[in-house]
């Protein structure tokens, strides 16, 4: 059983959870593979150890198993890194937050969103505000539709961009995600608004997830295709039926106010 409390404290949103696009989770690497790319390619190979690794930290905001994790093996060029084209184009998201860790508190990440590798002109830039953590997870976000990316079909990360650059540090990424929302996933701590404060508990229990709050909820289950597969509403605790095992975005509302938070079915 695996159990996320979350103090749901000014969870701001336009309208409620169904009024704007879902949340797209491009990836979370927890197949051990890279599904979001068919080709990924390590720019300048002698500088960048790619793979998928196990989690450093699953306590705290990032439970999952698996994350892309990038070791700096030549500490040459700042812009060292990965690109790849997706497969699939995204259109007219307005944000992308990505799960950041690492271990060198002057690391950065830095990416190139374009519509397609063929596309001649780079579009580099990074995150809104700079990371702020080193050795745990935290959210960082890239405005999209502020650096004109209407079409996203080719992505790159640059994941120690910093000029204090040092041969073996480590850095780490998870749960691409692309959304409307300028607050992360299921991270309420960034959000300005005040609200009344709730307490929600979610529980999951072999195909079931249960959610406990101190108010009326309604809560709404994804898979990541984006297509809604159960739904419920109720003061205190619902629960809801997923029967396969998978990755769902579970979209809370309470008081007009909408977070989500992921869970695994095993």
């Amino acid at each position: 059983m695996k159990k996320f409390t979350l103090l749901v404290a000014a969870i701001a949103v336009c309208g409620s959870i169904n009024a704007q696009k879902q949340d797209v989770i491009i990836d979370d690497f927890e197949n051990g593979e890279y599904a979001f790319t068919d080709e990924l390619h390590i720019n300048p190979v002698t500088e960048m150890q790619v793979e998928i690794a196990d989690n450093p930290a699953k306590e705290g905001i990032n439970p999952s198993e698996k994350a892309m994790k990038f070791t700096r093996i030549e500490a040459v060029n700042t812009w060292a890194g990965t690109y790849a084209d997706l497969k699939q184009t995204y259109s007219d998201y307005s944000y992308m937050h990505i799960m950041y860790y690492r271990d060198n508190e002057n690391s950065r990440l830095r990416i190139n969103a374009k519509a397609s590798s063929s596309t001649p002109q780079n579009n580099e830039f990074e995150s809104i505000e700079r990371p702020t953590k080193a050795g745990e997870w935290e959210w960082i976000t890239f405005d999209l539709k502020g650096h004109n990316v209407t079409e996203l079909g080719m992505l790159g990360f640059q994941p120690d961009f910093t000029d204090v650059l040092e041969n073996g540090t480590v850095v780490y990424i998870d749960n691409i995600t692309l959304s409307d929302n300028e607050n992360p996933a299921g991270n309420s701590a960034s959000v300005a608004d005040t609200v009344s404060d709730y307490k929600i508990s979610i529980e999951t229990i072999g195909n079931e997830v249960s959610i406990s709050s101190n108010g009326k909820i309604h809560a709404t289950a994804y898979n990541l295709t984006g297509s809604k597969v159960a739904e419920s509403e109720n003061d205190g605790t619902i629960s809801l039926q997923l029967t396969e095992s998978g990755i769902y975005l579970i979209a809370i509302n309470a008081n007009g106010k909408s977070i989500a938070q992921k869970v695994i079915i095993r």
